[in-house]
């Protein structure tokens, strides 16, 4: 994860540990986890491949802070 996308990601997890994103929110997300995997992915309600995004934005965001 990039050093300008921690701070996004950081706005985001209140919305995250509620379970319960906006759209904006929701593509801000995406942003994210396409910039720091190199990745195309696109919003969906799809619950199962949110939730995998989330697991691996928030370990990308943990290993980030440890450096």
């Amino acid at each position: 994860m990039s050093e300008e996308d921690v701070p996004l990601f950081e706005e985001l997890l209140p919305a995250i540990e509620k379970g319960r994103l906006t759209r904006p929110e929701s593509k801000k997300m995406y942003a994210i986890y396409n910039r720091t995997f190199n990745a195309n992915a696109k919003p969906c309600n799809c619950t199962g491949k949110n939730q995998r995004m989330v697991t691996k934005l928030q370990q990308a965001y943990e290993h980030r802070c440890k450096i």
